[in-house]
């Protein structure tokens, strides 16, 4: 289990890390979908590549070690290789889904004018009040 928590959070965070570059690119340069998936990646991929690097190489080395960092080998060398995966999936996957699912351009605009958000904004300043009156 342990591996397995360390292997999600690694997989989430580069692919969180690609997809807030990916989006910053399409609202700051109002890039189309696909070209600010493919900027970003290359703009951050030394970055993203640093951390599982790091980690799946003292991950694939501590089996050797004596005492307890050697102690699960085969937990260790799975975590490894799922990071690496992690990796992969970060730039090609990650990439490849967000340009593609991106909203278009006209509802970006609409939504940085509060087009669409009016009626959530108001409907939560009306909840908030409540809710701090009805604490559990």
């Amino acid at each position: 289990m342990l591996g397995l928590v360390l292997a999600v959070g690694i997989v989430i965070d580069d692919a969180v890390v690609v997809l807030e570059n990916i989006f910053r690119h399409i609202e700051e340069e109002d890039a189309p979908p696909m070209r600010a998936a493919s900027k970003a990646t290359a703009e951050i991929a030394l970055a993203v590549m640093a951390t599982p690097s790091r980690l799946s190489s003292s991950s694939s080395r501590s089996p050797s070690m004596p005492g307890a960092s050697g102690a699960l080998p085969q937990l260790r060398a799975q975590v490894a290789v799922a990071i690496m995966i992690s990796l992969l999936i970060s730039f090609t996957l990650t990439p490849a889904l967000s340009g593609a699912r991106a909203p278009p351009a006209p509802a970006r605009a609409r939504a940085r004018r509060g087009g669409s958000t009016a009626p959530s904004r108001r409907r939560t300043a009306g909840c908030s009040p409540w809710s701090l009156r009805h604490r559990w």
